[in-house]
């Protein structure tokens, strides 16, 4: 998927919402912003981010377009209010559902066949890592997976409240979630594998135990179908345990390295995204050898931990604990009986923060841009099932 292509989807997302806002003023309509509740934490967040950046700043420092970064903060409200002003249906969800399977099914395929047409076929390296790892659209496992896993536990909520007749009217979806899931299988993106068992058990159990004690069983079943017919999966989990023969040693050290930038820079941290920038300073000093990997943390927490110090770190908890607070609100707030979809896409909603932020253990996702705007799309999807919800209660 091509970054420039998602920057120019956002900015005709918020051109739309301004054009609707102007045109409800022009017709004495009331226009709605929607507050989320972290509307002081979020200047805050900034400003804390900014202050580390110029106070590390070098001449080379990019730091106006690491700050900038943070333009999502603005992003998503306006994706929270393009929510808000089409009021999608059901249906609306269901017209998705093509280009899920075509990007879904072009990854699996492409794992099987090794071949990738975006790929240079001079790119040797790249091709051998696509026979071993699908990136589907997105060409690269990483981001791929950390993207399509939440996407296919957000998917799975409403599954979790089919009943009989749902599931045989809703075979597609249910069929473009499983290859969503089966593709970032295919990504043997390990820290995304986690991330969806975590949110798989916690969207069962939240909804009763014996659901929870299903979903627990199936996945175990299908896992263990799984590394029979692809034995490079338990290939790839006993790779994992072996220290010597994996990267992730290489891992360690970085997070050695991030802790230690910390331990120097405990307020504000060394500058968001120059704890990347600047990691060989501390590999010279930790005598780590040239051509050692050199790249961002590694872990989402001690990314922002390193970069934006103990306080950086703090207002990215806050915003995460906030909106997983509201989310779960609107998941309990709607009638089973009475909006069993839109439950199960709350619900959904839940497991795909769940999936993302505990992936953020073994990988910097969220500074990821493609990981973020997806991210940032699931907490306006959440914000708008939590308006959505709260103005059908009644008052």
């Amino acid at each position: 998927c091509s970054q420039s292509l998602m920057d120019m989807g956002s900015t005709l997302i918020v051109a739309a919402v301004i054009w609707a806002w102007v045109g409800k003023k022009k017709r004495g309509e009331t226009v709605h912003f929607p507050k989320v509740g972290l509307e002081r934490i979020f200047p805050i967040w900034a400003a804390i981010i900014l202050v580390g950046l110029l106070t590390n700043v070098r001449p080379e420092t990019p730091w106006l377009k690491s700050f900038l970064e943070f333009r999502w903060i603005l992003e998503f409200y306006f994706y929270t209010a393009a929510l808000m002003i089409l009021d999608p249906a059901e249906k609306d969800f269901k017209k998705l559902l093509p280009v899920l399977f075509f990007a879904s099914v072009y990854a699996v395929a492409a794992y099987f066949l090794k071949f990738h047409p975006f790929l240079e076929p001079s790119s040797l390296r790249e091709a051998n890592m696509f026979g071993y790892r699908t990136g589907g659209l997105f060409m690269n496992p990483m981001p791929f997976a950390h993207t399509y896993g939440p996407l296919g536990l957000l998917m799975m909520g409403p599954i979790l409240y089919m009943n009989r007749k749902k599931v045989l009217e809703n075979k597609f979806w249910i069929l473009c979630t499983l290859m969503t899931l089966l593709g970032v299988v295919l990504s043997f993106t390990r820290g995304v594998w986690i991330g969806m068992a975590a949110g798989l058990l916690v969207m069962g159990f939240l909804i009763n135990w014996k659901k929870g004690l299903i979903v627990l069983s199936v996945g175990a079943i299908s896992a263990g179908a799984l590394m029979l017919a692809v034995p490079s999966i338990l290939e790839r989990i006993l790779f994992s345990l072996n220290p010597t023969a994996t990267y992730d040693s290489e891992r360690l050290i970085i997070w050695k390295a991030n802790w230690l930038i910390f331990t120097e820079h405990p307020i504000f941290g060394l500058g968001y995204s120059e704890n990347g920038n600047r990691l060989r300073e501390y590999f010279d000093r930790m005598g780590v050898p040239k051509g050692f990997l050199e790249s961002h943390a590694h872990n989402q927490y001690l990314h922002f931990l390193a970069g934006t110090g103990i306080f950086g770190l703090a207002c990215f908890l806050v915003v995460i604990i906030w909106f997983f607070r509201m989310h779960f609100l609107a998941f309990k707030n709607f009638n089973e009986n009475q909006n069993p979809f839109w439950k199960g896409l709350a619900l959904g909603v839940l497991g795909a923060e769940i999936c993302f932020f505990t992936s953020g253990v073994t990988e910097s996702n969220f500074s990821i841009a493609k990981n973020r705007y997806f991210m940032m799309t699931i907490w306006a999807l959440g914000c708008w099932l939590y308006f959505k919800v709260k103005a059908q209660k009644p008052a």
